[in-house]
């Protein structure tokens, strides 16, 4: 249709010039401009301008026509249309060949997908001290659209202690453009297995309880500029953290720091305190829907109550991981997800790694050395399987298995989970879930078993 306007336009302007060079064959001694009667050239500037400003409205059309298109894209991916966006990208990219903007909608679609197959309730409302990844950003983004709250209930057992943590956390869109607040706010009920040597030298156990508080501003800036600021707090300890990610078609880079950010990975730094001071780079890759990685590395720094030097160290975590839906039968493409055989089935390969350069020493009441922290370098090395299906309409499960082995203390073992999830309405959802995962650092790679509960309200 643009094709056949201008080519309208083309002939008439020719016309209207053949006019013209007529009206000067008239008189060879003077000029076009001059022998043309008025009318007629107002009439072929009339015509030139017409066509200047029919290639304006065009393109004018068109960048509204793409910006439509785009918001559709997006509406389509907030309320999980995936197979629609993709085809509406599909013919966005064949009419608008290498635009930026719609390569950047096509990567948000693939970072999406890529984060609901192996992300879901059980992920984003564990609170802080059980998954230090949720308040990456870059990750967060593709977990939650829109607010959300969720309380939750967890129990952790280890060599070291019965914990029951509950939590509430969520995230809140502020009435300006580009902002929202994410927040986590733990208490963590201890009870000690057996005594331990405190950073004081004394020997003692514990039965009691630890509170902790995070909360976090994000802003927009652009389409790819991500920013966030944090600020954490437990017992009259405070610290703070910023954070900045950019985007691209591809994933996206975080560049993390964090001062005094409350950690809770084992009895002595949740009993005394324990804070970490970290600098972290991450890259999140995004090949495909189905497949992506991430590596990230950094430098550490572990301090007590009583002991500002407990430990120090670098470290890297590295993940892979492939996740696709499946088909045994042909089936309508109308068919409910709960009464056809569609399984997403993943495969997950996992690095975690921390090789401590200073452990802080101290001597106990009877003049024995100890260390404090008592953490040791590691390597876990894990590979796992899973295995997602929608059972009713309202109910989905996942599971996942597998083996980790810490390379340098040498231990291994089986981990596993699962979650089921419920959502009786648009915006409830309840979710249960239970793990084993074999953790590094100290007791030379011991176990940690969670079973536990959420509740979640979207809105």
């Amino acid at each position: 249709m643009n094709a056949i306007t201008n080519k309208g336009s083309v002939t008439r302007f020719i016309a209207a010039v053949a006019c013209v060079g007529l009206a000067a064959s008239w008189s060879p001694s003077a000029s076009a401009a001059d022998q043309a009667p008025d009318n007629m050239i107002v009439a072929a500037n009339t015509k030139a301008s017409s066509a200047t400003k029919a290639s304006a409205t065009t393109a004018a059309n068109q960048e509204s026509d793409l910006r439509l298109a785009l918001d559709k894209v997006n509406l389509d991916i907030d309320t999980g249309k995936y197979s629609e966006a993709q085809d509406l990208l599909n013919r966005l990219k064949a009419k608008y060949p290498g635009n930026p903007d719609v390569l950047l909608a096509e990567a948000n679609l693939n970072q999406t997908i890529s984060g609901s197959n192996h992300g879901g309730l059980s992920d984003m409302c564990l609170p802080n001290s059980l998954n230090p990844n949720n308040w990456d950003i870059l990750l967060r983004d593709n977990l939650s659209k829109g607010g959300y709250a969720c309380a939750g209930y967890n129990r952790r057992i280890t060599n070291q202690a019965y914990e029951q943590i509950e939590n509430l956390s969520g995230q809140v869109a502020l009435p300006y453009p580009g902002f929202a607040i994410n927040f986590d706010l733990e208490n963590d009920h201890i009870n000690t297995r057996q005594a331990f040597t405190r950073a004081n030298g004394i020997i003692n156990d514990f039965y009691g309880n630890r509170q902790q508080g995070t909360v976090q501003l994000v802003k927009n800036f652009t389409n790819v500029d991500v920013g966030a600021a944090t600020v954490y707090g437990q017992g009259n300890t405070a610290g703070g953290g910023l954070q900045y990610v950019r985007k691209d078609r591809w994933g996206g880079t975080t560049v993390m720091v964090n001062y005094n950010q409350p950690t809770w990975d084992y009895v002595e730094t949740a009993v005394e305190y324990g804070t970490k001071s970290n600098v972290m780079i991450e890259r999140r890759q995004v090949f495909s829907p189905d497949l992506q990685a991430t590596l990230a590395g950094g430098y550490s720094h572990y301090a007590l109550k009583d002991l500002w030097s407990a430990a120090d160290a670098p470290g890297w975590d590295f993940n892979l991981d492939y996740d696709h839906p499946f088909h045994f039968t042909n089936q309508p493409p109308d068919s409910k997800s709960w009464m056809n055989d569609e399984v997403t089935l993943g495969a997950h390969y996992g690095v975690e790694a921390q090789y401590f350069t200073f452990v802080g020493r101290r001597t106990d009441s009877a003049g024995n050395p100890f260390n404090p922290l008592p953490t040791t370098s590691y390597e876990v090395h894990s590979f796992t399987l899973s295995a997602a299906k929608a059972l009713l309409p309202n109910v989905n499960a996942q599971a996942d298995g597998g083996y980790a082995v810490n390379r340098i203390a040498g231990n291994s073992g089986p981990i596993y989970g699962g979650s089921l999830t419920y959502t009786p309405l648009q915006h409830l959802g309840i979710d249960i879930h239970a793990s084993r995962d074999l953790l590094g650092g100290q007791n030379l790679g011991e176990k940690q078993d969670i079973v536990g509960a959420s509740l979640k309200w979207s809105w």
